[in-house]
């Protein structure tokens, strides 16, 4: 008898799967939807990336989006003006664009603050 069972089950799981194959996901937006969002992905430029400065004798030069460019040179259509310690400066045309090493971390300057001359420390009572 149980063999019985296990052929029903197999004839059965036979004939559902074209179903299956079939069947949609109902929180899947409709396909215009999805053809419109990946055309503007499609079309999207992504803003370049600073990846690392290099500082050295020779010179200053960087890698931005995986490409090595020094002051002078280009980068896509613009000019590299200039390469600090944690950014690079390119122009194109009339815009200027600055790309930083870490675009989410603002930089503080910290003085330090005036502390008086250390001299010999006096010393201290004992109290018994």
């Amino acid at each position: 008898m149980k063999r019985c069972h296990a052929r029903y089950l197999l004839a059965l799981a036979c004939s559902l799967a074209p179903a299956a194959d079939a069947m949609t996901d109902p929180t899947r937006p409709p396909a215009s939807v999805v053809v419109a969002i990946e055309a503007q992905e499609a079309t999207r430029v992504a803003p370049p990336v600073l990846q690392s400065v290099i500082i050295g004798k020779s010179g200053r030069s960087a890698i931005i989006d995986g490409e090595r460019v020094e002051i002078g040179g280009t980068f896509r259509d613009a000019k590299v003006v200039r390469i600090a310690e944690d950014e690079v400066v390119l122009r194109q045309g009339g815009v200027t664009q600055v790309l930083k090493m870490y675009p989410d971390v603002e930089r503080k300057v910290v003085r330090a603050r005036e502390v008086a001359p250390m001299g010999p420390t006096p010393p201290r009572s004992r109290q018994p």
